[in-house]
């Protein structure tokens, strides 16, 4: 009897206990409506602060992982492995309605673990097992920066998700506008949604630095693609996408990362070259300078002496999901990520533009020089800055003046530039059918009229070399 009561009360105690665990999930998956949207963050890996002060929404179970980036568990590409790189990994989230149709934005903040391992094939084809730590490559700087720079290429995300909360007006409004007479879960309303968020519209930036948000978007294909609408509920549509929107409770059922990539060749570098360094076999080279320069230049803004310029082969990129631009190298390590409206290569140096304010960037996009103008008409190849280009007509020719005033920042040719041109403007030529003088008197016109255009045009060319202008190239 006794041993029947104990186990008895065994159970009990285990039920609650369960119980208590299911309530304390269940309750981490609502997200109440804020101003008109759901907003909230996704916990994949346990104890992370990336997501503080907003609404988090955590694994089902506490110290849970999201199974495709725990610590242990291998990213593959052919015979070549990693794991352990991400140390916490939140997607933000706000979803919203505009003009009857549903809204989105996201961004996924992460942050390094400071290790990783990899399990590649040496050039002996033996197959090596490497853990590799950050504080171990503060020795090679050019191999911490590759480190530091390591970002996802790309995360596609899978979520299970319905409304609740239902405001008991519009609930029963619900129910009597489509005569259902009992509750309606027992009427077969009672739905799951699952979708898939494409991480290829997502900026993922350095496990330090912290992620935009993407732009808003209306979402292409309208509710029945949002909610990515089971086909057995075919008939139910309609009234299930009015039924979503009256919830003012979101409940994530359930949510995983459903496809990760890495530019998994970085890693093997990292791990390959440390090893060479540690036994000897090499000792780093350029990418060193480019490490030092971003240690010097931990602002980002600091100046510079004008001849430390890095022999060191890059380019200037454009990212069209934030349309911004950066400096990267031809092989495509990013040195500066997008943060420029434009940038415009010039030889061993860049200038770009924020704005109204230039940067002459050398060659690895450390800024040299900062200057901010009233006024920013182009930036141009020859590092000057364009401040005021205008084209006026020529009184009684058919002639144009175009002039223009540059802030060159090339080092050691500092200073304004002006320049102005003369050139025809494009006209149409209609013939006078009343036209009643001679050919000879036509002739004599127009060699009048030639005249008098070149007069005009050298009274201007000597009025704009007066005030300091130079015949040239007009920005």
């Amino acid at each position: 009897m006794c041993y029947r009561f104990q186990f008895m009360l065994n159970f009990l105690v285990m039920s609650v206990l369960i119980l208590i665990s299911v309530v304390f999930a269940c309750g981490q998956g609502n997200i109440p409506m804020r101003k008109k949207s759901f907003t909230g963050a996704l916990e994949f890996l346990p104890d992370g602060k990336l997501a503080e002060g907003y609404r988090r929404i955590r694994m089902s179970m506490p110290k849970q992982k999201d199974p495709l980036i725990s610590p242990d568990n291998w990213y593959v590409e052919g015979n070549q492995q990693m794991k352990g790189m991400l140390g916490d990994a939140v997607l933000f989230f706000e979803w919203w309605t505009t003009l009857g149709s549903p809204a989105e934005r996201y961004k996924f903040d992460w942050t390094s673990s400071g290790y990783f391992e990899v399990s590649y094939a040496n050039d002996k084809g033996v197959n090596v097992f490497q853990r590799i730590d950050r504080y171990k490559l503060e020795k090679y700087p050019n191999l911490l920066k590759r480190f530091d720079n390591i970002t996802p290429i790309n995360i596609d995300f899978e979520l299970t998700f319905h409304t609740g909360d239902i405001p008991d007006k519009d609930y029963y409004s619900f129910r009597k506008r489509y005569n259902i007479m009992e509750d309606l879960g027992s009427a077969g309303y009672a739905v799951n949604y699952t979708r898939t968020v494409r991480g290829d519209f997502i900026l993922y930036k350095l496990s330090r630095d912290k992620t935009v948000w993407t732009s808003p978007a209306v979402f292409f294909g309208g509710w029945d693609a949002f909610l990515n609408m089971p086909e057995k509920y075919e008939d139910k549509k309609t009234r299930l996408i009015e039924l979503f929107k009256i919830g003012e409770t979101l409940v994530i059922s359930s949510f995983r990362i459903s496809k990760i990539k890495w530019r998994i060749r970085d890693f093997i570098y990292i791990a390959k070259k440390f090893e060479d360094y540690e036994s000897g076999r090499d000792t780093p080279t350029a990418f060193d300078e480019v490490a030092e320069g971003e240690k010097k230049n931990k602002a980002g803004d600091e100046s510079w002496d004008e001849t430390d310029v890095v022999d060191f082969k890059t380019e200037a990129f454009y990212d069209q999901r934030i349309k911004t631009y950066g400096v990267r190298t031809l092989k495509g390590r990013v040195l500066v990520p997008p943060k420029y409206d434009q940038i415009v290569s010039g030889g061993k140096y860049y200038i770009a533009k924020n704005g109204n304010t230039a940067y002459l960037l050398d060659n690895i996009g450390r800024v040299i020089k900062t200057k901010t103008y009233p006024n920013i008409h182009s930036i141009n190849s020859d590092l000057t800055v364009t401040v005021n280009s205008k084209t006026e007509d020529i009184e009684g020719t058919l002639y144009k003046v175009s002039y223009s005033e540059s802030d060159s920042l090339m080092p050691g040719e500092e200073g304004i530039y002006k320049h102005y041109s003369t050139q025809m403007g494009l006209y149409l030529t209609v013939e006078n059918q009343d036209d009643n003088r001679t050919a000879a008197e036509k002739k004599r016109d127009n060699v009048n009229r030639e005249k008098a255009t070149e007069q005009k045009i050298k009274e201007t060319e000597s009025k704009f070399e007066s005030l300091g202008y130079k015949k040239g190239i007009v920005r």
